[in-house]
């Protein structure tokens, strides 16, 4: 599978994190990302993606 580079943002505290799980778990953080992207996309292929839904369950769960 051919690959793309991309780039995007992310706090200070999101990457903190992954650089923990990323020296824990002995996986580059690009893996990380490029899993959870993966598993973001498996679960809403058959689904509609509704971003503000997302956002409005994300600020409920915190």
């Amino acid at each position: 599978m051919k690959s793309v580079r991309t780039a995007f943002t992310l706090s200070e505290a999101q990457h903190q994190e992954l650089q923990k799980i990323s020296s824990s778990s002995g996986v580059s953080i690009s893996w990380i990302v490029r899993h959870a992207v993966s598993e973001f996309l498996n679960h809403h292929k058959d689904n509609h993606f509704n971003p503000l839904v997302a956002q409005h369950n994300s600020e409920v769960n915190e």
